[in-house]
């Protein structure tokens, strides 16, 4: 039987065949068997925009000022910062803990600005480049202006209007920009040095970061993704973004642990249950080849980027495949290298 090494080699070179990826990756580790492996395509970038997986690093960084700060993930919005969602439906209603587990309720403004709204004769590569984002102001006036999908607390709705509120009360609390929040509160702390908050400052990076497909074409919009801030802008290395995993696995008492985070979860999709800014995931044996594996703790993102660590066996995983259109991709290279580790 071949070792661990060369069957993820093989399975890394498997995905790097295939027309939907882009620059595939695999890093695996486990401290307690002197195990860490990294399979990367030659000569490709190693720092990749991790998208969603940054929602656990953004529910950690706030968690830890809300404590600074006297206040807690059941404090309402209106007592972080007075009058942010004004005329937001229910918004005066809205806690902390209602956008980091995804039940506001607050219309996500994704439906009117996401990756399928581009229409038109125009190449989709032109468009992507002349892209700009939209600010967190832009994503609350949707909210005030669109109905809500359900009222706070009654109904899970994935949703990016949570994230950027919730990123403009880090920044508010925190007294400085989201991107040196998260940089003071979880980056540096948990070790991450290859790692940093995508913006309009560092846009001059994005050609150093592994490129990203949106279906065929090249995915050309940096300033749309410097937008994201909190809710998906962190770009990582696959060993730094473990470096993340264990941190959260050992908290220091000013951090939050997976515990915290998961204490209470609601139903995402069969087989994944979300808590704040965290996913709690059990992979169905038909996909592993009827290989019970444990439940794993991290997040997707919609880059096709995969981070997990998994307590009961001691095993951490990072995966990338660089596609915005067809992210399951992803989840399937996490899926079969996950298997590997049986």
């Amino acid at each position: 039987m071949p070792d661990l090494a060369t069957s993820l080699a093989g399975l890394r070179g498997r995905y790097e065949s295939d027309r939907r990826t882009s620059a595939p990756a695999i890093h695996v580790s486990n401290p307690s068997r002197d195990i860490s492996l990294t399979f990367e395509a030659e000569g490709s970038p190693d720092k990749y925009f991790i998208a969603s997986a940054t929602k656990p690093m953004l529910a950690v960084a706030l968690l830890r000022q809300l404590g600074m700060a006297g206040l807690t993930v059941d404090s309402r919005v209106h007592d972080c910062l007075p009058g942010l969602l004004k005329d937001v439906p229910h918004g005066e209603d809205l806690t902390v803990r209602h956008l980091l587990s995804h039940t506001s309720g607050m219309f996500d403004y994704w439906k009117v600005h996401g990756l399928a709204a581009h229409k038109g004769p125009q190449p989709l590569a032109q468009w992507a480049a002349e892209h700009p984002g939209w600010t967190i102001d832009e994503v609350i006036e949707l909210a005030r202006r669109n109905p809500p999908a359900a009222p706070p607390g009654k109904q899970f709705a994935y949703c990016g209007t949570n994230y950027q509120v919730a990123t403009r009360i880090l920044e508010h609390l925190a007294r400085v920009t989201a991107d040196r929040a998260l940089e003071e509160l979880v980056l540096s702390p948990a070790g991450m040095s290859d790692s940093y908050v995508f913006t309009t400052q560092t846009l001059d990076r994005f050609s150093a970061i592994a490129p990203v497909l949106l279906g065929s074409a090249p995915y050309l919009a940096p300033r749309r993704m410097a937008s994201l801030g909190g809710e998906g802008a962190v770009v990582s290395t696959l060993r730094d973004s473990v470096r993340f995993l264990k941190w959260v696995s050992q908290p220091d008492g000013a951090s939050p642990s997976w515990v915290d985070m998961l204490a209470e979860t609601r139903v995402f999709i069969p087989g994944i249950n979300y808590g704040l800014g965290a996913m709690d995931v059990g992979i169905p044996r038909i996909f592993t080849r009827f290989t019970q594996t444990p439940r794993g703790l991290g997040h997707l993102g919609m880059t096709g980027f995969a981070l997990f660590t998994f307590p009961d066996s001691g095993w951490s995983v990072a995966t990338a495949v660089n596609q915005m259109q067809k992210p399951l991709v992803g989840m399937r290279l996490f899926i079969d290298t996950v298997a590997e580790l049986r």
